[in-house]
């Protein structure tokens, strides 16, 4: 069953019947009565035999899709079966998983996390653990507010401080502990003013998914930046928080817009990574 599709990118996911694992695919590989799809909602919940190819990084990827005639209502009945048939998870099972991602930085790509606890299905995971899809595979995380997460933190003002930029209150108040700055410049090293191709560096201090806006921390400013929804790359614009990673801590470079009303706006973020070799694979850059 196709779970996710990005038109302007060309891929998707399906969630396979006998796999845990969401499945990779390109559009070029899509039935073609759907390839010329244009959103998500087009083809979410089409139900497609396919073919599955192993990468070289050992990622699974679909091949040759072909749409099946009698499509099953709206739902994933698979889930639904693996969810009143399935025990739940053992407390002591469930100690042993959080352990095994904190000892991970707070997270895992999902492959190895299954590979570790093999006899596990996802459905047992909901209400434990956060799983999302990324470009390539899953990501398995501790969820936000778990005391054994790493960089947890508190986003309970995040309301409160939009609220008081979209009032007309006054901006939210950074942080002491803001971005650093290196002292050790060399006398002749000129200014830049920040523009295109030039962008400010940053960090997310607030984002709330459900209103769809957000404030970045950058040294220079005296007060944190707005943003809204689309300024995010088109993967991370998703309106609950279950369909994305948390993104409070994350760096980001920051292309500014004409100022709002009510403040500094940016009209684009872009979020940079770091390559975590346990992994073998590209994480968000937190701070």
């Amino acid at each position: 069953m196709i779970v996710r599709f990005n038109s302007a990118k060309g891929y998707g996911f399906l969630e396979p019947d006998d796999l845990d694992e969401d499945i990779f695919f390109l559009r070029s590989e899509m039935p073609q009565e759907i390839q010329s799809a244009q959103s998500q909602q087009e083809v979410a919940n089409k139900r497609v035999e396919f073919e599955v190819r192993t990468m070289p990084d050992g990622k699974m990827r679909a091949q040759r899709m072909l749409l099946m005639q009698d499509q099953p209502p709206p739902g994933n009945r698979k889930t639904r079966e693996s969810a009143e048939n399935l025990p739940p998870l053992d407390a002591s099972l469930v100690d042993e998983m959080v352990e095994f991602l904190a000892d991970n930085g707070g997270g895992a790509d999902y492959g190895k996390f299954a590979s570790r606890f093999s006899r596990v299905k996802k459905v047992q995971l909901q209400g434990h653990f956060d799983i999302f899809s990324m470009e390539k595979g899953q990501r398995i995380e501790l969820p936000r507010g778990h005391p054994s997460r790493p960089d947890d933190g508190s986003d309970g003002d995040a309301g409160q401080e939009e609220d008081g930029r979209q009032e007309g209150g006054d901006a939210p108040a950074r942080a002491e502990d803001g971005l650093e700055g290196e002292d050790d410049v060399p006398p002749d090293e000129p200014a830049i003013p920040p523009g295109p191709g030039c962008e400010p560096y940053g960090v997310i201090r607030t984002y709330d998914p459900a209103k769809g806006c957000g404030f970045v921390g950058v040294e220079g400013f005296e007060e944190d930046i707005f943003f809204p929804r689309g300024a995010l790359p088109e993967s991370f614009q998703g309106k609950k928080k279950s369909q994305m990673p948390e993104l409070v801590g994350v760096e980001v470079s920051v292309e500014l817009g004409p100022d709002g009303d009510k403040g500094p706006r940016a009209q684009r973020l872009r979020l940079l990574l770091k390559w975590h070799a346990g992994d073998q694979c590209w994480l968000l850059r937190r701070r």
